[in-house]
């Protein structure tokens, strides 16, 4: 039988969710602990890609299970895995549900400061003030009205369509002025799509990118410019939508 496991992450000590050959990943010591537990190899597949050093605060993965245990499992998963690495739920569903293909949205978050706070490190990304957080949400509106991202993937060629549909794009402020959230939700991202977003979105808000520019992205393309992006640290995957059928 198949089932949905609920998860949360702080990607620091990864090479992102993915299995890899030559880094630890988040996948596969999710995969070799449940091999631990049922004696047998387990292959886990995770509702999308999160970049080395990316944190999830909403994360989900489907496995088929033939002979669930009638211990508690998520006590008994969350007394293995690192301390980094939570399981809050475990949901039975249909054969057929997807945790990466059944996703009708994904929510971002992006996460930085500009006072120097020795607590954020790790979890946010200093920038230099000031910023204009007018410019930034004058920016980010723009992402609602386009649907062609292929100046903001780094692998634009490895994709059959780049189209995307973003439904939310939004920045907030604490109250004292020095630490902002970058918002941004969609039907599908590509690969560092919100790292490149915010980057260039950043740079608006700096005075080193007009707002016309960030727009001529969506109609022009990169036209020969190397693709920067932000540092991992400051992004979280927030929120996973499914349909209404009730699996998740």
């Amino acid at each position: 039988m198949r089932y949905f496991f609920h998860i949360s992450y702080k990607g620091t000590n990864y090479s992102g969710w993915q299995r890899q050959s030559s880094a630890i990943s988040i996948q596969q010591v999710i995969e070799e602990t449940l091999a631990k537990l049922f004696d047998d190899t387990i292959y886990i597949v995770g509702c999308g890609r999160t970049d080395a050093g990316v944190h999830a605060r909403q994360y989900y993965f489907h496995v088929d299970i033939s002979d669930f245990p009638e211990y508690d499992l998520v006590y008994k998963l969350n007394k293995m895995l690192p301390r980094d690495i939570a399981v809050y739920d475990i949901k039975p569903v249909a054969d057929n549900a997807s945790a990466r293909l059944d996703a009708t949205s994904r929510q971002y978050t992006y996460h930085i400061h500009t006072s120097k706070k020795p607590f954020q490190v790790g979890g946010s990304t200093f920038i230099d003030p000031p910023i204009d957080i007018g410019l930034m949400s004058e920016a980010l509106s723009i992402l609602t009205q386009e649907s062609d991202y292929s100046a903001f993937c780094k692998t634009p060629e490895k994709h059959n369509t780049c189209i995307c549909h973003i439904d939310l794009a939004k920045i907030e402020v604490n109250d004292a002025g020095d630490e902002y959230v970058i918002t941004i939700r969609g039907n599908r991202f590509l690969r560092a799509m919100m790292r490149i977003i915010v980057y260039r979105v950043i740079n608006v808000g700096t005075g080193n990118l007009s707002l016309e520019n960030f727009k001529r992205y969506f109609s022009h393309g990169n036209e020969g410019q190397q693709v920067l992006l932000m540092p991992p640290q400051g992004l979280y995957l927030d929120e996973v939508r499914y349909s209404d059928r009730g699996d998740v």
